[in-house]
C-alpha cells in the first residue's frame, strides 16, 4: 500500500512539473504586392509630369505641390490560431508620394496600399489640405459598378473621361467631393464646407 502511494505521489509530482508546450518562432512572412496594373490606376507613381501639381481656386488662390519622394513600405498584420501557436504575419505593400507645398498653404499626399487600416483593400488615399479621400482602386475599373462613376465630366472648357468621385466622409454626399481619373488623378476638388473649389491646371 505504501509502495502504491509512493508511485502515485511520483506521478503527481511529474504531472505538476509539466509545462504547456509552446512553439518557438513564427511562420514565414507572407507578402502581398501591388501589381503594375494597380499602380497605373493613378498617374502619381508612373508619370513624371505629375511630380509637380498646380491647382487654382475659384477665389483666385494657387497651390503648387512638388513631389519630395516616393516611399515603399508594408502594412503588417498578424494572426495566431491559438495561444502559444506560431504567428502568421502578412505584409501588404504601400506606396506613398509625399509632396512639398512650394506655393500657398496646403497639403497633398497620395497613398496606394494593398491593405490599409479599417479593413479596406487595395485602397488609394488622397490627402488634399484638411481632407482625406478614400478610394478603392477597383472603382477606377470600367467593369466595376460603382455608384459614383461618371462617363465624362467638364471643368471650364476641358472635358475629362472615365471619371469617379469620392466624398471626404465615406458615403456622405453632404461632405467635400473629389473627382479623379486614371489619366489625371485628382483634377477637381469641391470643398463644400468652404464654398471653394480647386482645379488642376498642370
Amino acid at each position: 500500500m505504501m509502495k502504491q502511494k509512493l508511485v502515485l505521489f511520483s506521478v503527481l509530482i511529474l504531472l505538476l512539473g509539466c509545462k504547456r508546450t509552446e512553439y518557438s518562432g513564427n511562420l514565414p512572412d507572407i507578402y502581398y504586392y501591388l501589381t503594375e496594373e494597380q499602380i497605373a490606376k493613378t498617374p502619381y507613381f508612373t508619370n513624371p509630369k505629375f511630380d509637380t501639381l498646380t491647382f487654382t481656386s475659384n477665389k483666385g488662390d494657387t497651390l503648387i505641390f512638388a513631389k519630395q519622394r516616393t516611399d515603399t513600405g508594408f502594412y503588417r498584420t498578424g494572426y495566431s490560431s491559438c495561444p502559444g501557436c506560431p504567428a502568421q504575419h502578412y505584409n501588404h505593400q504601400q506606396l506613398r508620394n509625399t509632396y512639398q507645398t512650394i506655393q500657398g498653404n496646403g497639403k497633398f499626399e497620395v497613398l496606394h496600399s494593398k491593405l490599409t487600416y479599417g479593413g479596406y483593400y487595395d485602397n488609394i488615399l488622397v490627402t488634399f489640405n484638411d481632407d482625406v479621400f478614400h478610394i478603392n482602386d477597383n472603382w477606377l475599373d470600367k467593369s466595376y459598378k460603382y455608384d459614383y462613376w461618371l462617363n465624362d465630366f467638364t471643368v471650364g472648357n476641358k472635358q475629362y473621361f472615365d471619371v469617379i468621385f469620392a466624398f471626404s466622409k465615406l458615403g456622405n454626399p453632404l461632405t467635400n467631393r473629389m473627382y479623379l481619373s486614371k489619366a489625371y488623378g485628382c483634377f477637381y476638388i469641391d470643398l463644400i464646407d468652404k464654398n471653394t473649389n480647386w482645379v488642376l491646371i498642370k
